[in-house]
């Protein structure tokens, strides 16, 4: 992203995949993660440009260390050539220090490697569904999985409301918080390159998707993720002015949360909708296809796409599809991309389109590269609609 000084290219840390791994393996749980909290400061102050790994501190978190996306992912990789690991982006943000990181990769070489032939089956199956136009009945198969997992019907059967994941720090009000697509992840990473273009300007946060952990528990109806996500809203917002930023089918959880908490005396300054499909879209069909075909060259950097992600998704994919859009008082951005994310554009008007938008842009890239590559535009567009609309500036939050 924009204003990141040149770094060293990552290398591997420790003597090479094998020797490390063996090396950890006859030590006793203490001085194997001894050994691996150093590996990982050492990799950390690679990345990040410091003389040396005494320069970490393995309790500081790695956002406050100053990693943004990019240098997440080069640690995530340093790691997994180093142990022959598969972690996936969110590996840092499931385990935010370096101490919590090395904890957990002790526990992660402390675990038998399962055999390739009992690796996920119902991913398999998907994909062979997908591959041969039965995308229909892929999903019947995944809707089947989603309804014998346990499901809550109300925040209060949780062990806890999950915390919103920070992502950046800044001082500029309002802060935003954003609501990731469902489609495959449905979680922070997809926020990442977008964020980093706010640090040291505004705090920006992402919201948690129950379902798509394994042993996690699926929303049983769109009432049900919405009051969460309110509630996280609330705890992390507290009485700071936020918008509410949703990406892709995410959109339609960002707005359907507003709603919910305009409803209830919780006014958002504003939403972000970045190219979301209103639910019986007739290009929303056609995306599908590329938002899986995307999802599925996305697994090595995102993890592996196992039964509870794949099912997860199909249960937020079916709540979304039966959504009414209700209307809201809170100003709308509506933020869609230049170009159609694969091949030749259809005949028909294929972009989105947001009827109680107040405001529309677009910007640079696809449906998907407006979070990547173009992350920087995106995020621009939005810092510039925060500093100019008139309901920002009578509140003094820009």
């Amino acid at each position: 992203s924009a204003g990141r000084r040149p770094r060293t290219p990552a290398v591997g840390v420790g003597g090479g995949e094998v020797s490390l791994r063996e090396r950890v393996a006859g030590m006793g749980p203490v001085d194997r993660e001894r050994v691996l909290l150093g590996m990982v400061r050492s990799a950390t102050a690679t990345v990040l440009g410091h003389d040396g790994p005494e320069q970490i501190d393995p309790s500081q978190s790695f956002l406050a260390a100053g990693f943004d996306s990019l240098s997440t992912v080069e640690l995530r990789n340093v790691v997994n050539r180093t142990l022959g690991l598969r972690l996936p982006a969110t590996a840092l943000f499931d385990h935010r220090t370096p101490l919590a990181f090395a904890r957990h990769l002790a526990g992660e070489l402390a675990t038998p490697v399962r055999a390739e032939a009992e690796q996920d089956t119902l991913s398999t199956l998907f994909r062979e569904a997908v591959r041969t136009g039965q995308r229909e009945r892929g999903f019947e198969l995944l809707n089947v999985v989603a309804d014998l997992r346990p499901s809550f019907q109300s925040p209060t059967e949780l062990d806890g409301i999950p915390a919103a994941v920070d992502l950046v720090v800044g001082q500029r009000f309002p802060r935003l918080i954003c609501v990731a697509s469902p489609i495959g992840m449905g979680g922070p990473p997809q926020f990442t390159r977008f964020a980093s273009s706010f640090r040291h300007i505004r705090m920006v946060s992402a919201l948690q998707m129950p379902g798509f952990a394994t042993g996690d528990r699926l929303p049983a109806s769109m009432d049900t993720i919405v009051e969460l996500f309110a509630q996280t809203v609330r705890r992390t917002v507290r009485d700071d002015p936020f918008v509410l930023v949703g990406y892709s089918a995410g959109g339609l959880l960002a707005q359907a949360t507003a709603s919910h908490l305009e409803n209830n005396g919780t006014v958002p300054a504003g939403v972000v909708l970045l190219d979301s499909y209103l639910p019986g879209s007739k290009v929303l069909v056609g995306l599908l296809d590329c938002l899986l075909g995307n999802l599925f060259e996305q697994e090595e950097s995102f993890g592996s796409l196992t039964t509870a992600r794949l099912s997860a998704m199909s249960r937020y994919v079916r709540l979304l599809d039966r959504y009414t859009v209700r209307d809201i008082t809170a100003p709308i951005l509506f933020i869609r991309p230049r170009d159609f994310a694969v091949g030749e554009p259809p005949d028909h008007e294929w972009r989105a389109s947001w009827d109680s938008a107040h405001t529309t842009r677009e910007v640079s890239g696809d449906h998907f590269t407006m979070l990547e590559e173009h992350a920087d535009t995106t995020a621009r567009a939005v810092e510039d609609w925060l500093g100019s609309a008139d309901v920002f500036t009578a509140q003094n939050l820009s």
